[in-house]
Formats: structure tokens, sequence, C-alpha cells
């Protein structure tokens, strides 16, 4: 339950970890952190990473660098050269202010090496050149259970990979500034929804990919009432009527117990597709309310 808030660094990141640790964060908060040359976060050389329940909020990385990476000379949120686990975390409204076309430079993560994302919200993460994750060498990415909305730049793909580069992507939604696009490498796209449709080059397969609208519940209030990302109330829940439930395939995904609100990941029998499993209303329950003439909203 740490907090990173307010930090500044000319070069190595806020959060720089060394080659050969283990470290393992939980419920922490990077908040507010900028870095006006590579990174905020990082992992270096064989180093092993877990990421649970954290929230990567408002960081921001200038003068041609990313937010997140494991590994190189290019700006990103996080960087990423060892292998890193993000489960049931947040990243929202971080910007990467790069002044000139790079296609190495990634909005939210460049990764090196072996990266997986897991039940992860990434919402208007902004950068002005350069896809929202880039997979680079010889890298290996996995993305499951996962919700994208608004990432990315003004012409780079959500995902921009190299010719030796690995992307694996399960049971997510995609609804980015962009079509759904993945470049060179090789790729496995299994029940996943986007609404811009998909174009994917390189080699490699897509099965059961929607290309529909998922319903998000209300995308012009990602926070919902309470201001709070992570809470019940959250914009990017999916809608009843939603494609995108009971469309996933649990055999495909290993961490199905709960999604990333804590609710049980399994409803009616099926997985959804996305972060958040759809909670329907129940006419069993009891409701209580005070006062006249209210109006109560039912998801």
């Amino acid at each position: 339950s740490c907090k990173f808030i307010g930090n500044h660094s000319y070069r190595s990141g806020v959060s720089h970890i060394q080659s050969g640790a283990t470290p393992v964060f939980t419920n922490c908060l990077f908040e507010n952190n900028n870095s006006n040359y590579v990174i905020s976060v990082s992992s270096n050389w064989e180093s092993k990473v877990i990421y649970n329940g954290c929230k990567f909020y408002n960081n921001d990385c200038y003068q041609n660098t990313n937010i997140i990476t494991n590994f190189g000379t290019t700006g990103s949120i996080f960087w990423n050269v060892g292998d890193t686990r993000f489960s049931h975390c947040y990243f929202y409204e971080n910007n990467v202010d790069n002044s000139t076309y790079e296609q190495e430079y990634a909005a939210i993560i460049f990764n090196r090496d072996s990266l997986t994302v897991e039940n992860c919200v990434f919402a208007s993460n902004l950068i002005n050149y350069g896809a929202a994750i880039y997979g680079w060498d010889t890298s290996f990415t996995t993305i499951d259970l996962s919700t994208f909305f608004d990432n990315g730049g003004v012409v780079e793909p959500s995902f921009r990979g190299t010719s030796t580069s690995d992307l694996k992507i399960r049971n997510s939604i995609f609804s980015d500034r962009g079509s759904f696009r993945y470049t060179e490498g090789t790729y496995n796209i299994q029940n996943s929804c986007s609404d811009k449709g998909s174009v994917a080059v390189g080699s490699g397969t897509m099965t059961n990919f929607i290309s529909s609208d998922p319903l998000f519940y209300d995308e012009m209030n990602l926070k919902g009432a309470d201001t709070i990302f992570g809470t019940s109330d959250d914009g990017l829940r999916l809608k009843n009527g939603s494609p995108c439930i009971n469309k996933g395939n649990k055999a495909l995904s290993t961490d199905t117990v709960a999604d990333i609100l804590g609710n049980s990941r399994i409803y009616n029998d099926t997985i959804d597709m996305g972060a958040y499993e759809y909670q329907p209303y129940s006419p069993g329950s009891a409701l209580s309310f005070s006062g006249t003439n209210e109006h109560i909203t039912l998801p």
C-alpha cells in the first residue's frame, strides 16, 4: 500500500527495479510522477516484478519518452526488460509528450522481455506519436481479461511489434482512438472485441473476434458518480445487452476467481470479456430509500 506521488526523475524513473530483484507491489499508487527522459517506472534485466491492485494515474513523460518500459532508450510510462506481471491494475490519464514521430514510443508500456497483463484497465493514456503497447525485439506479451479505452496516439496502432515479438490477447476489449491493429511479429488473438474493427500484420490467428460496440455503462463518466476509478460505479462496466457478456473463454484465462472490482469472475456459467464481469440487478435483492419523488437507476 505504498504511494509514489509527485516525484521527478531525469532519466531512470521514479521506480527502478534492479537486475535480479523480485519485488511485489500490492495496492500501491503511482500518481503525478514525471520523467523528462526515459520512463516513470522500469524493471531491469532478470528481474521478476509483480504489481497487484496498483493504480498508475496522471503520470507524465516528456521530451521523447514513454510512460512505462521494460528496457530501452525510448519513452513510456512503464519500461520492461524483465519478467513483469500486472494483475487488477488501473492505468488512466497518463501522458507521453513526444514532439517527433518515432514508432518505438509507447503510450503505456514498452516491453522487451516477458509481460503479462490480466484483469487490468487502461483508460485515456495518451501520446502524441506512438502505439499503446510496444513489443520490441524478442518480447512476449500476454493480455488477458483486460479493458482498453481511449488510449494511444494520432497515427499508431493499438499494438506495435517487431518481426521477432510475440503477442497473445485473450478475453479482452478494445475501444481505443484508432482501429485495433497489430503490426509485425507473431500474434494469437482469441475471444476479444473491438468497436473499430481489426487489422493484423505479421503471422498469426484471430478467433472469435467481435467487431462491435462493447456497450460500456457510461463512456462519458469513466469514474462514476464518486469520481474514483476502481469502484462499483465505474463507467467501463458492461451494460445490459453488451455483446461481450458471456462471450469469453474461461479455458484461456488463468486468473478467473474475481474481476477487477473483486466480484465473482464467472456469472451465468460463462466468463465475460474485459476487466469487469457483468453484475445484473437481482430481482430478489432488497432496496430501500427515503424521500419522495426520487428516481433509481438499475444497471
